[in-house]
């Protein structure tokens, strides 16, 4: 048997002194995180106390204004604001929606009920 006992180093023990400074620093941290926890929970209870159907409202109204506005500027000016409006597109854009707007009218167009009827007797709503 040997009488080897292993020295206690600094490295296998931080003194009393570090220690309560990691401590302190983590409840540093852990205050400071609960803090901004907070602030992020009473910035989101503030979001949802908003009522979306509203702040859509509002953006609808205030873009109607800005067209108002627009439109009323062109006329001060002189201008035909239906031409100024058009040179945000390019002619292919222009093309595109005419064509989009073409396909839903012969939707539209197809779309109706009125005055057919159906192959089979059997499907008949009226028994004729």
């Amino acid at each position: 048997m040997s009488d080897f006992k292993p020295e206690e180093s600094a490295e296998s023990k931080p003194p009393t002194a570090s220690r309560e400074e990691r401590f302190k620093a983590l409840r540093a941290r852990h205050a400071a995180s609960a803090k901004a926890n907070h602030a992020e929970v009473i910035a989101e209870h503030r979001r949802m106390k908003l009522d979306p159907a509203l702040l859509a409202k509002l953006d609808r109204k205030k873009a109607e204004a800005e067209i108002k506005l627009a439109k009323q500027d062109a006329e001060d000016a002189g201008d035909d604001y239906e031409r100024k409006r058009a040179w945000d597109w390019t002619i292919e854009e222009s093309l595109r929606w005419d064509e989009r707007r073409a396909q839903k009218q012969q939707n539209r167009d197809k779309a109706g009920f009125a005055g057919t009827r159906t192959a089979h007797p059997s499907l008949s709503l009226y028994g004729n």
